[in-house]
């Protein structure tokens, strides 16, 4: 018998795989953050917990090799490959797309119209940009973590690095906004919002503001702001975009048309106005309650129904630097206005996303103000049904 015959073929051992794998006494195939075989399993993998959470996520890092990937390009290639030679589909991914797009895209206004731009329009943007699917994938993900409890650690773990691997490759982009670039930024920036404000939230979370200054809700929609008001991006109006923003200037002229009520503000701004001896600052005070005197008359007009996120967010979108700056360092009657904000949002729990948002940012105010203060925000924490 020949040497040839007797050859036995080696195989690499390794005792490095996930736990899962080693539970199983099956072959772990070591990709990070998630092996193939949890992937498969829809499996909590260990490999997913001590990954780094800021490398952005490429077919490597979840699970299928770049020359497993199946692309338009390699399929002639890959007819003539071996029998034995495996191609992983990353079937999470399908999944967390085929969410977005069937239930997802309904889920971010009333707006029929809107629905469908997001449902065609926005994942369309999504093939040609890599940020705004990964965007796409990790707030899908963040749905399908409340949709299915029982997989709800699996898929937050999934909308966790998906998001940070978005932030890796468009943060650095905002910093330079071309009308090329502005429809994928301001998808971005809005994907980017909307995950900050659905993601779980500790009791101590301070939705406003963080160690590091505002926290990263309001940082991005402060970016889409930046975007949508740069000059070269007239193009948004007119693009697949285009009837977003018309339904939102539609949406500010009902709130500028509506009838005078919110007599609360009014008292709120007197006692401000009392309070207060610095013109500058005063200034920038009345002004944010004028604008946030707008969304109030719009929504106490109209049914609740029929409220629209661009009629709660304009009032973000409006506000100046010197008040966000006094937010920054928790001015009392900046964080008061703020308050009252609050009970727009509140008018918004109906939205996944947004559910809770309103309460859990009212208690965080109320822990910060004295007890004078307090006295001031009474009629925002009866809107809300809060109480201490």
């Amino acid at each position: 018998m020949g040497e040839s015959s007797l050859t036995r073929q080696t195989h690499r051992k390794t005792r490095a795989g996930c736990i899962n794998c080693k539970k199983r006494k099956i072959k772990c195939d070591e990709q990070k953050p998630v092996c193939i075989k949890c992937l498969r399993h829809k499996l909590n993998c260990s490999f997913s917990a001590s990954h780094d959470s800021a490398t952005p996520l490429t077919p490597s890092t979840v699970g299928a090799s770049p020359s497993n990937t199946v692309s338009p390009a390699s399929v002639g290639s890959q007819s003539l490959a071996s029998e034995n030679s495996e191609v992983y589909l990353n079937v999470i991914h399908l999944e967390l797309l085929y969410n977005f797009v069937t239930f997802t895209s309904s889920t971010f206004s009333n707006n029929e119209t809107i629905k469908i731009l997001w449902q065609t329009s926005v994942v369309t943007a999504g093939f040609s940009c890599d940020y705004v699917m990964l965007s796409i994938l990790a707030f899908s993900a963040l749905h399908l973590s409340r949709l299915k409890p029982d997989k709800h650690h699996f898929y937050l773990s999934q909308a966790t690095s998906l998001h940070q691997a978005a932030l890796s490759k468009g943060s650095p982009a905002i910093g330079n906004i071309t009308a090329e670039k502005a429809e994928h930024l301001c998808l971005f920036a809005a994907l980017t919002f909307y995950f900050a404000l659905g993601r779980p939230r500790a009791p101590g979370d301070f939705l406003i503001e963080g160690q590091s200054g505002l926290t990263e809700w309001l940082v991005m929609f402060r970016g889409m702001r930046a975007i949508v008001e740069s000059t070269e991006t007239s193009a948004l109006y007119t693009g697949p975009l285009g009837p977003m923003f018309a339904a939102g200037m539609q949406r500010s002229e009902l709130q500028l048309s509506a009838p005078m009520q919110a007599d609360h503000l009014w008292t709120l701004q007197r006692l401000i106005n009392d309070a207060m001896s610095s013109r500058e600052e005063l200034h920038v005070y009345n002004l944010a309650i004028d604008q946030l005197r707008e969304a109030f008359n719009l929504l106490y007009n109209q049914n609740t129904l029929l409220i629209e996120t661009a009629d709660v967010f304009r009032w973000l979108y409006r506000l100046s630097d010197e008040y966000l700056l006094f937010i920054n360092q928790r001015r009392a009657e900046a964080l008061v206005i703020f308050a009252y904000f609050c009970v727009l949002l509140k008018r918004l729990d109906a939205m996944w996303w947004i559910q809770g948002s309103g309460s859990h940012l009212f208690a965080q105010i109320y822990s910060t103000l004295d007890e004078t203060y307090r006295l001031w925000i009474i009629w925002p924490m009866r809107e809300i049904g809060w109480t201490p």
